[in-house]
């Protein structure tokens, strides 16, 4: 009788796992889209502080400067500057853009925003109508 009752204690074990099984893969799911979503906003959070600086440099006019600390997700492939935006490129299974325009033509220095490197200062400075983006010393 005892082997009995532990094969349908079991059974029993193994039916709640099978019934709990949808809901629980389900749920899992839902959290890392919550994550996901948070790291995103976070980042254009980040991005739009940029945007600050950068309207704050440019109206200030020339030789004015700001510094701030700025991190680039290691999930992002690409940063590049289009007409006045700086735009990061995700790609892979959560595909995506951030992008910041700027009312000012805006020059980045080669490699600022790579991937990676963690939490960085950077430096932006007015200069002939333009606004550059460097790595603060």
């Amino acid at each position: 009788m005892k082997g009995q009752s532990s094969i349908e204690f079991l059974v029993m074990v193994g039916i709640a796992l099978v019934i709990a099984a949808p809901f629980v893969i389900t749920a899992q799911d839902s959290i890392i889209g919550l994550s996901i979503g948070s790291e995103n906003a976070e980042f254009q959070a980040s991005i739009d502080r940029v945007g600050e600086k950068v309207d704050s440099v440019a109206e200030s006019g020339d030789k004015s400067a700001r510094t701030l600390q700025f991190q680039t997700p290691s999930s992002i492939d690409e940063v590049y500057v289009e007409d006045q935006a700086l735009i990061f490129e995700r790609r892979g299974a959560q595909e995506s853009n951030f992008t910041q325009t700027f009312p000012v033509e805006v020059n980045v220095e080669e490699d600022v925003f790579d991937s990676g490197q963690g939490v960085q200062d950077l430096r932006i400075e007015s200069w002939n109508s333009q606004v550059n983006i460097s790595e603060s010393d």
